[in-house]
C-alpha cells in the first residue's frame, strides 16, 4: 500500500484496499481511506457503497457522513443529499 502511495497510483491503490476492506468487516479507517481515493478518482457510485459500509460501523464519524455526501453530490443525487445533511445535521 506505501509504495503505491508513494508512487501515486491510485488505481493500483484501490485495487488493494478494496481487498482490504473486503477481508475487514469492521476496519472504518480503511474504508474511510479508499472512499476518499474513489472520490479522488471521481468514481462517485463506488465511493458511495463504501461511504455507506463506513456508515453502517459509524453512523456519526463526521469523516464518513462527508464522504457519502461527496458521494451522492458527485453523482447529483439530491434528494437523498438533502436527506443526508438534514440527518446529519449539515444544512
Amino acid at each position: 500500500i506505501e509504495i503505491y502511495e508513494k508512487q501515486k497510483e491510485i488505481p493500483k491503490l484501490i485495487d488493494v484496499m478494496s481487498e482490504q476492506v473486503a477481508n475487514d468487516a469492521d476496519d472504518l479507517k480503511s474504508r474511510l481511506r479508499l472512499a476518499n481515493l474513489l472520490l479522488e478518482a471521481k468514481d462517485f457510485a463506488k465511493a458511495e457503497t463504501i461511504a455507506w459500509d463506513a456508515l453502517l460501523i459509524d453512523v456519526t464519524n463526521p469523516d464518513a457522513q462527508k464522504a457519502m455526501l461527496d458521494a451522492l453530490e458527485g453523482q447529483k443525487k439530491e434528494e437523498l443529499l438533502n436527506k443526508l445533511k438534514t440527518r446529519f445535521g449539515t444544512k
